[in-house]
This record gives C-alpha cells, sequence and structure tokens, in this order.
C-alpha cells in the first residue's frame, strides 16, 4: 500500500527510514495526491495513505514493540496529520492505521484498536469514508498485549474494515482469528448488522485497484487438431486424410526446386487451399 504520509522526526528511524518523503510536512503534503498516485494506479497497486496518525516521530519499530507518538495533541495536528488530510481531500480510497500510541488520544492502547482514533479523529474529525485497512496484527506490538485473535475483535469494534494478516501468520491464526471474531458477534462484542453490507468505500477501491484499461487476462482458446482445422475436411478418415494430404502436398510445393528462392506458393488446392 502506498504512498506513505509519514512525516520523518529522525534520519536513522528504525521503522520508516526512507519510505518517508521528508522531514518536513510542507514535502510530504503535496506527495500525497501526486506524482505519486498515478504510478500506483497504473500498475494496479492499492492506494492508501499509511501509517495513521504519523510514525515518522517513533523510535520503535511495531514489529517489536508498540510505537509512541513523540510530543501531545497539539503536535499531532501540526505536524502529522495534515498529510493524511491532504490524502482524504485528493480522495484516497484507503488509510493504514499502525499500531502506534498517543497518550492525549489513544490512552494506552494503539491506534489501531482505539475508536478514539479511528472512529473518532478519522472518521468523524477528518471525514474520512474509505476503507481502514489494519496493520499486521502479527506485529508484536499487537501480539503480545493482546493476542492476534483478541487484536482482531478490537480493531473490528474500533472501526476497522479489512483485518490484515502477514507472512509470517499460520494457518492456525487465521482459523483463531475467524472463531474470535465469531464468538464476539454471538456474545454481543460486536454488531452482527455490520457483517451483512460491505464496509464503507470497498466496492470503489475493488474498482479502483485495478490496472486501468486493461481487460482480465482471457485463457487462451485451444487449437483444434491440425487435421481438423483444414477447412473441407469433415469427420470421416477420408475427410481426414484428404486435409492432411493437402497439407503435405503445400509444404512439398514451398520446399520444391522449381519454387524460386524466397517465393511464397501459390497453390491453393481444393476447398481454398
Amino acid at each position: 500500500m502506498a504512498p506513505g504520509a509519514d512525516v520523518l522526526g529522525a534520519a536513522d528511524s528504525p521503522a520508516i527510514g526512507t519510505r518517508s518523503f521528508g522531514a518536513d510536512t510542507g514535502l510530504v503534503v503535496p506527495a500525497q495526491p501526486r506524482p505519486r498516485w498515478p504510478g500506483c494506479r497504473a500498475r494496479a497497486w492499492p492506494r492508501g495513505a499509511k501509517h495513521f496518525p504519523g510514525h515518522g516521530r517513533t523510535g520503535t519499530d511495531t514489529h517489536e514493540a508498540i510505537a509512541t507518538i513523540e510530543g501531545g495533541l497539539a503536535d499531532l495536528r501540526l505536524v502529522d496529520l495534515p498529510p493524511f488530510e491532504a490524502a482524504i481531500r485528493a480522495g484516497t480510497l484507503a488509510i493504514m492505521p499502525s499500531h502506534l500510541r498517543v497518550p492525549e488520544l489513544t490512552g494506552d492502547l494503539p491506534a489501531s484498536v482505539s475508536g478514539a482514533a479511528l472512529t473518532g479523529l478519522l472518521r468523524g474529525e477528518l471525514g474520512f469514508t474509505g476503507v481502514i485497512v489494519s496493520d499486521a496484527l502479527e506485529m508484536r506490538a499487537t501480539r503480545d498485549l493482546f493476542g492476534i485473535p483478541q487484536a482482531a475483535v478490537l480493531a473490528v469494534a474500533a472501526g476497522i474494515d479489512l483485518l490484515c494478516l502477514g507472512r509470517e501468520g499460520s494457518e492456525d491464526d487465521y482459523l483463531a482469528v475467524r472463531d474470535a471474531l465469531v464468538a464476539a458477534v454471538r456474545d454481543g462484542t460486536l454488531d452482527g448488522e455490520r457483517w451483512r453490507k460491505p464496509p464503507t468505500g470497498s466496492r470503489a477501491c475493488a474498482g479502483a485497484w485495478r490496472v486501468p484499461g486493461r481487460r482480465p487476462r482471457r485463457r487462451p482458446r485451444r487449437r483444434p487438431p491440425r487435421a481438423q482445422s483444414v477447412r473441407g475436411a469433415g469427420r470421416s478418415g477420408a475427410g481426414r486424410f484428404r486435409g492432411l494430404l493437402v497439407r503435405a502436398l503445400a509444404g512439398w510445393a514451398r520446399r520444391s526446386a522449381w519454387s524460386p528462392p524466397g517465393a511464397r506458393c501459390r497453390y491453393r488446392g481444393p476447398a481454398g487451399y
């Protein structure tokens, strides 16, 4: 998913590094709608801003532990949120929140499972109506705190539309997440009506995350056997033999000594051959 909307706080950031457009909010904001997005669209890359509400000013890699955004909520609004606001104005289809803690906003929870961050700030204040895609749930930032199944339930309850389970997850993890979600719906932790309709903006994502102007590849048609592709050749053995004979004569004529070098054979034979 691209582009990155993180404003880099330090060049040696262990999590973002060169994935950021820079350490100046003024550089990251115009980079959201252009020029990167047309390239993403041409290659059918998922276009969405990440890592909400901003992973650039953290000193921790969320693959290893939960990260805390330095500064307060005022700094977040001044430095980290403008790129996401620009992405929303430009029509981004998806936003990925990460396992980032903002004490004034999320308390001890990461933003990926915080209703205050997702439903309150992202949906309510910023007015985002697209798809919210979680960061990988098997990262230690959430796995060590809640476990993968419970993190999935908390994320959906907070407002996540699509759960991301990365390459490090096993089949047992997927099954455990499924069972946890089903159990949460049955005991009333999650609203079952939400599963009866697609997430907001999912249809737009499905249509936009395709290569424009290209049709899905079709399977090549199986060519019939040569003997049956000859016009005038019937289903009988005699018809197939006649077709083979015509082809053999045409090939012989092309290779014969009386045919001038480089000349094409004009022999047509019966039934147009």
